[in-house]
């Protein structure tokens, strides 16, 4: 007769920090009724407060010496935090030396050494931690084991998904599928290695969504150190590369990594109407465009960044990005990023709520040229980055900054500028003219990073009402708003 065996998994409030949490118990009189705790695993899954919940169909594999395994599978707790795992097998002579989940990738065992097998292919599962090994030594199946991922995992959100794309594919030169060693250091920690050394190998996960979607994918990674890894999404007929980068992966790490796949627009109207669809990065191509002041709006939506970029831009063309309105509550974060080739680049920014970043092309090697742009952007401001030249900057509202590498020719304000000062904030290396226009102010990082902080230490005390002595000089950059019913009194302190 087979005995019939429980396995009563005990998670409690297990709160994940990253991807993964250290230490999961398991508590047992093997091959009676054994309690866990688990750091991350293949089936289970991780809900908004990050905890790990059973889902069904988990296994685990209580492993026998010399190399033969049981098979425990959920019974009660699904998508929960504890559960029972249950087995009709009969235990195999021998005695417990080690636990494994999943189960299903258990291949061999010898000398604390478990082999295991690592699936080229999983399919998606929403929330799902797919293959991520977990193992443990057992010196005594009464005791609590405690199981520990084995190696790492690359965590990849892919937002905005198009239309009839279904795989997500990670490559490597490195072994990433196929027969893989769990090995265990001096205080038992398990460690995924490689056995092989292939020429490429690579890992699939099939999916279905609809277009626009977003979706995190989890790959699971042996402890190596990857000279590359590249990550792609396909139709089945045409790869885009998401992303290509060197990785160390260490055990138990999770790296975190977001693509947002970029709607395409060929008119100023056809972006304006995407933005609206709720799309937060377009590519924009204005070849043929009509007008010769084409414009975008922003809306109001919830999406804290948005990004433009713009392949192609007529010569004679100025391109106006507004908001719906100057008290619209749009993007904090604009991106603006234009090519190299472009012969002109002249831009008419009214985005009087977010910070406004204008980029260089990231496929050249030379400066991104914007030649005349009009600014009108929130106090904390109009970024200048690295690699840009503007040639004329005209500032219409709020404050700027350039970086290090960028480079502007000429600024001054315009005549509809209602604030008392524009501040130009230079970081060292970056290019500004010497001679500033009226009301433009010359600031370091330094000098603006301690006006600032005092400025918001300022507004939050007039906020709270009360007395407010100075204690030193202090320069606004915006109006200062006293509720209704509040009471301020301001001392100057001299100051």
């Amino acid at each position: 007769m087979k005995a019939r065996h429980l396995f009563t998994i005990a998670l409690g409030a297990l709160v994940l920090t990253a991807c993964h949490k250290e230490d999961v118990e398991v508590g047992s009189s093997a091959p009676s009724i054994i309690n866990a705790t688990m750091e991350s695993s293949t089936r289970t899954t991780i809900n908004e407060d990050r905890e790990v919940l059973w889902s069904t169909g988990d296994v685990l594999a209580l492993i026998y010496s010399p190399s033969a395994n049981v098979d425990y599978t959920l019974a009660d707790g699904a998508g929960t935090t504890s559960g029972t795992f249950a087995t009709t097998a009969t235990a195999p002579s021998g005695e417990v030396v080690a636990a494994l989940y999943p189960s299903s990738i258990f291949n061999s065992y010898a000398n604390d050494k478990i082999v295991v097998t690592m699936p080229d292919t999983y399919t998606y599962a929403e929330n799902s931690i797919a293959g991520a090994p977990m193992a443990a030594l057992v010196d005594d199946a009464e005791d609590n084991i405690a199981f520990k991922n084995a190696g790492a995992l690359l965590a990849a959100t892919v937002k905005n998904i198009p239309a009839g794309y279904n795989k997500v594919i990670l490559e490597s030169a490195a072994q990433l599928t196929g027969e893989f060693n769990i090995l265990f250091d001096s205080n038992n920690i398990p460690a995924l290695t490689s056995t092989t050394t292939p020429t490429e190998d690579k890992i699939t996960i099939e999916f279905t969504a609809a277009a626009g979607a977003n979706k995190t994918f989890y790959f699971p990674l042996p402890v190596q150190d990857f000279q590359s890894l590249k990550l792609s999404i396909t139709d089945g007929t045409t790869p885009i590369v998401l992303k290509s980068a060197a990785l160390n992966a260490e055990r138990n790490g999770c790296y975190r990594f977001t693509y947002t796949y970029a709607t395409q627009a060929a008119s100023a109207d056809e972006a304006t109407t995407a933005l609206a669809s709720g799309s937060s990065v377009v590519e924009v191509d204005l070849t043929n465009e009509s007008t010769a002041t084409p414009s975008i709006t922003i809306p109001e939506s919830n999406n804290e960044q948005t990004s433009l970029s713009f392949a192609t831009i007529p010569a004679g063309t100025t391109v106006e990005i507004a908001a719906t309105s100057d008290t619209a509550e749009v993007s904090k974060e604009v991106s603006i990023v234009t090519s190299a080739n472009n012969d002109e680049n002249n831009f008419v920014i009214n985005l009087p709520k977010s910070t406004v970043t204008l980029n260089a092309d990231a496929d050249a090697s030379t400066p991104t040229v914007y030649d005349v742009v009009t600014a009108k952007t929130a106090a904390n401001t109009l970024i200048v980055a690295d690699n840009v030249t503007i040639k004329t900057l005209n500032v219409e509202g709020g404050n700027v900054r350039v970086s290090a590498g960028g480079k502007i020719s000429s600024i001054a304000r315009t005549q509809t500028n209602s604030d008392a000062k524009t501040y130009l904030v230079v970081e060292e290396g970056a290019e500004v003219p010497a001679e500033l226009g009226e009301n433009i102010v010359k600031k370091s990082v330094e000098e603006w990073e301690a006006m600032q902080s005092a400025e918001i230490a300022f507004l939050e005390a007039v906020a709270a009402g009360g007395d407010v002595t100075l204690t030193s000089d202090i320069e606004l950059t915006q109006s200062v708003t006293i509720a209704k019913g509040k009471t301020v009194t301001l001392d100057l302190n001299g100051y």
